[in-house]
């Protein structure tokens, strides 16, 4: 009989465990390691906020194979325009796809004038709100202006700028367009800077010239440079390096009108890499107003993988950027084959992806693109669109983030809760839920999550708010008891030496005397 019952517990037991797995939310593997760095520069373990939905291939997409695609754009109306050379004669063609990722059309022969117009080596494409496709046709040195019925006709073609400011050669290899129709391109070679154009395509300046990035080696040949040249003339230097500004890499114009550009850099350079410019083209990324400092000004500045960077050396190489309606940034690393994004103040939210064949990893990653709150990446090498969605934790995070920045301080509240228990040591959370009490006036709670936070600055604000409100609350006690103690003193200098003498005499015996007196 015993053993009977055992046998059914063991049985009903199973039963629950089976039960309770299959109650549990099913969730796609993640492969690769997620995290985000704390304080002092360290890697720290985190949940996912991203997860690999799919990987496309072209015969997903309805387009046969893609053979070596280069470029990926989403446009305002949601379609995907993916850029793919074909055959041995790299020819281009233009693939467009819904929003569902269904083919639309595939634009392999354009028409300029009535006849057939070939492309050479074209690196990038967008589409503006109303529609119209502009390619950068970099072998033939001009910019291809595309009718918005998808026809393939040219409408228009924007050459080399006539202008005194402009010298050398005209290559644009990338391109981005503001809601106000400018055009700002990247001419492969150019190192003054980012190319503005009109919505005519007329040539209006250039802006954003990085400055020259010089390392402490670099400054050692200049001053040797200078000293040689004092010495036997402006003539014999031939031999020393030049030292000019670097190129951008690539860019996106967000929703504001901000243009965010990628600098080119190699693998061993530890410099920014990231520049947010308004319309002056200055630099608008300040790494001191970023929530997460670091424990130093360099870890705060830096963008990518901050442990590699200390320890090897081996910086990002970011090759694309796009920003989505919330205002996070995502910047594909080319090198180490990451996702890295960041929140509008330049504050790390979430890493993933990597080098490899699993699902979620690439193998030359090329060109990154937001649809709605979709990640899309082209795999240059692989031939596929992966596209990546929130996961639970992600969602939350970003609701969380944004909801705050739009003031929703009870809501974003709920969703920091969320987060921190998924992540407990997430300092974005902390600093959000500090930064949401601290708003309601209770700055003990605040104090609390920005110490948990290493956020020292926010935690010296509250801090000397909770001393201000600590002593505003009791400030009737505190006066009424000073007052007290000034009674008390007054009374002690006017009465205290006959208390004191009272006390002596009766100690040295005129208690007795008294007593003896009243006998009598």
């Amino acid at each position: 009989m015993k053993n009977k019952l055992i046998k059914f517990g063991a049985v009903v037991m199973v039963m629950m465990i089976i039960a309770s797995m299959l109650a549990l939310p099913s969730s796609a593997y993640i492969a690769y390691n997620t995290y985000n760095y704390n304080y002092y520069g360290e890697a720290v373990e985190t949940p996912s906020g991203y997860t690999p939905e799919k990987v496309y291939y072209g015969s997903d997409l309805g387009v046969g194979i893609l053979n070596n695609p280069v470029d990926l754009y989403v446009s305002p109306q949601d379609e995907v325009y993916i850029l793919d050379y074909v055959g041995n004669n790299n020819d281009a063609v233009l693939h467009i796809f819904d929003k569902n990722l269904k083919l639309i059309k595939s634009l392999s022969t354009l028409k300029a004038n009535g006849h057939d117009y070939t492309m050479v080596l074209p690196e990038s494409l967008v589409v503006d709100k109303y529609g119209y496709i502009y390619i950068c046709d970099t072998g033939n040195k001009q910019i291809l202006k595309l009718d918005k019925d998808k026809s393939g006709k040219i409408v228009q073609t924007i050459g080399a700028p006539n202008s005194d400011l402009f010298e050398g050669d005209f290559k644009p290899s990338k391109i981005a367009i503001a809601k106000n129709m400018s055009l700002y391109v990247i001419s492969s070679g150019c190192l003054d800077g980012i190319m503005e154009f009109n919505e005519y395509g007329v040539f209006l300046r250039y802006f954003g010239a990085p400055d020259v990035q010089m390392t402490l080696n670099d400054l050692v040949n200049l001053a040797w440079r200078r000293a040689y040249r004092s010495l036997f003339g402006k003539g014999v230097d031939d031999s020393f390096l030049t030292y000019v500004p670097t190129e951008f890499e690539n860019m996106v114009v967000d929703d504001y009108g901000f243009v965010y550009a990628l600098m080119a850099t190699t693998k061993d350079q530890n410099t920014d890499q990231l520049f947010k410019m308004n319309f002056l083209g200055s630099n608008i990324l300040d790494p001191q107003a970023k929530s997460t400092k670091k424990v130093n000004s360099t870890l705060s500045a830096t963008y990518g993988d901050l442990v590699r960077r200390a320890t090897s050396g081996q910086g990002n190489i970011f090759v694309d950027v796009a920003t989505d309606s919330d205002g996070f940034i995502t910047m594909l690393d080319g090198n180490l084959k990451k996702i890295f994004e960041y929140d509008a103040e330049g504050n790390l939210t979430f890493v993933y992806g990597g080098d490899g064949q699993q699902q979620g990893f690439f193998s030359k990653p090329v060109a990154v693109a937001k649809l709605g709150k979709k990640t899309l990446v082209i795999d240059r090498y692989f031939g596929t669109l992966t596209v990546f969605d929130h996961t639970h934790y992600g969602e939350k995070l970003h609701n969380a983030i944004v909801l705050y920045d739009e003031g929703l301080y009870d809501e974003a509240e709920e969703y920091w809760d969320v987060v921190l228990k998924y992540n407990a040591n997430c300092e974005l959370a902390h600093i959000g839920l500090g930064k949401v009490y601290y708003q309601y006036g209770k700055y003990e709670e605040a104090i609390n999550h920005f110490m948990l936070a290493n956020d020292r600055k926010n935690y010296q604000d509250a801090y000397a708010l909770y001393r201000e409100a600590l002593l505003s609350d009791h400030f009737g006690l505190i006066m009424t008891s000073l007052l007290v103690l000034i009674i008390l003193w007054i009374v002690w200098r006017i009465f205290g030496k006959s208390i004191i003498s009272a006390i002596k005499e009766r100690k040295q015996g005129g208690g007795d005397d008294d007593d003896s007196e009243i006998m009598e």
